[in-house]
């Protein structure tokens, strides 16, 4: 007879848990023709700037399309390193890329 009380309390327990409530949301971004080709780098950055917009720090963020040659721009600028980013090619230039939002960062330079 305990046990069917101790249950409804483990439960309540759980789901008012700070780790259940704030659960991680995806932000997919499909930006439109963007000059990905000409400038990988600028089109990047316009990316970033939608994506900052959009999505909250911890999102799963999932970008399509994006030239492969600003991946390593693109990741460096909004993607969390402890967790796996992937890509996937699209084209013979463009891929999308998923990873965990990490909030738009600056750029470093030691002075």
């Amino acid at each position: 007879m305990k046990s069917l009380f101790i249950i409804p309390l483990v439960l309540m327990s759980l789901v008012s848990s700070p780790s259940w409530a704030d659960e991680r949301k995806s932000c997919r971004i499909r930006p439109g023709i963007l000059e990905l080709s000409i400038n990988p780098y600028a089109a990047s950055d316009e990316v970033s700037v939608l994506v900052e917009e959009i999505c909250h720090v911890g999102d799963h963020l999932y970008v399509e399309p994006i030239s492969e040659y600003a991946i390593p721009w693109f990741v460096s600028l909004n993607c969390d390193p402890s967790y796996q980013i992937i890509w996937h090619p699209i084209s013979d230039i463009n891929v999308s890329i998923s990873c965990v939002y990490s909030g738009a960062k600056k750029d470093r330079q030691d002075d």
